[in-house]
């Protein structure tokens, strides 16, 4: 089963913000040579269903015949208050963020003082929580970091940099509500006389994504009968509006696929023993199994 997984890139655009107070700022030096503002890494995560997140580190290196120490702010523009990545068809993904800016609604500031001829880094974490089962696709969300001379006024340099998330398909598939099916109380005289029916239901289940439901199992089987005797039975289940049937007279398995999303449904399993002559005795036992997975 291929695992919920988000890749996570930054990518970065530098721009230079020129001012009226490029001649006089601490934070240039007099042959007009500017502060360096990077951002890294370009990260990739994988997501399983656990909280991810990554760190991500702000660099500012002051040229070496700066005036002085660069007393600045940076100030990071999320370009909205809603915390999510967006996706397709509106699709959402919320994150969060913590560390260095405080995050408020609007504009999230914070104070720095670098000296000339060096660099100083500054750091916070972008998180995906855990528990979210988006539609299958990418998702992106722009910002831009700013920083600003605090002691002349004006904007010295600006990152842009999008956080974006691929979303690949996983599948969900919980225990049934009951695990054994017993069809012993239809057995009359040796024999099944009349067709009998039990029911199982995955419950929670699906794939955010197309899936692929597969049944495989063989007829109930008496291991200490001489002739190998047998009970057929055919297994049908219910995802979403598809149905799918096993019938293990003729075939040890078989699968469907849909093409949407099927997460957080349930899907009921249906087995149906059909009458039977008189058998030898003894136990009949079989294994039927359901899987799901992204369809292929």
């Amino acid at each position: 089963m291929t695992p919920l997984r988000f890749i996570l890139a930054l990518a970065t655009l530098i721009s230079l913000h020129a001012s009226a107070t490029a001649a006089t700022s601490p934070c240039v030096s007099p042959t007009n040579t500017w502060p360096i503002l990077d951002i890294s890494p370009t990260p990739s995560m994988s997501y399983q269903g656990l909280a991810a997140s990554i760190t991500v580190t702000i660099a500012v290196t002051t040229p070496s015949n700066a005036r002085s120490t660069c007393q600045a702010s940076l100030q990071l523009d999320p370009g909205s208050s809603e915390d999510r990545l967006y996706g397709p068809a509106g699709a959402s993904l919320a994150y969060q963020a913590s560390g260095l800016f405080p995050w408020d609604p609007g504009w999230n500031r914070v104070q720095v003082a670098i000296p000339p001829n060096a660099t100083k880094t500054y750091s916070f974490t972008f998180s995906l929580p855990a528990g979210q089962s988006p539609p299958v696709g990418a998702y992106s969300r722009s910002f831009e970091l700013r920083l600003y001379d605090t002691l002349l006024g004006g904007m010295i340099r600006s990152n842009q940099f999008t956080i974006s998330a691929i979303v690949t398909t996983t599948c969900d598939l919980p225990p049934p509500d009951l695990a054994a099916l017993d069809f012993s109380a239809a057995v009359h005289a040796g024999r099944i006389p009349t067709q009998v029916q039990q029911q199982v239901t995955f419950r929670n289940a699906g794939c955010n994504g197309p899936t692929r439901l597969t049944l495989s199992g063989t007829a109930m089987r008496n291991p200490t009968s001489p002739d190998q005797a047998e009970i057929p039975y055919t297994a049908t289940a219910l995802i979403g509006s598809r149905q799918l049937t096993l019938d293990t007279v003729t075939a040890g398995s078989a699968f469907i696929e849909t093409s949407a999303s099927t997460g957080g449904g349930n899907i009921p399993v249906t087995i149906t023993v059909p009458p039977t002559g008189v058998l030898p005795a003894g136990r009949y036992r079989s294994t039927l199994t359901v899987s799901l997975a992204p369809a292929q």
